[in-house]
């Protein structure tokens, strides 16, 4: 009946991105002491919280 969503994500990037976003994520990682995987939790995170915190100050 329904598919159940899958806990594994694949993210590919543009070739032109590579050399640009690797070695951020890579810092980043080695700086935050994450994986590649928890970075993008992370971010993912903090990007929803900012923006449900801009909605709030606009009401």
């Amino acid at each position: 009946m329904f598919n159940p969503v899958s806990n594994q994500f694949h993210i590919t990037y543009k070739k032109r991105e590579v050399p640009i976003l690797i070695p951020i994520e890579q810092q980043l990682c080695k700086e935050m002491g994450l994986t590649r995987s928890d970075l993008h939790k992370n971010a993912i995170k903090r990007l929803w919280n900012s923006r449900q915190e801009k909605q709030l100050q606009l009401v």
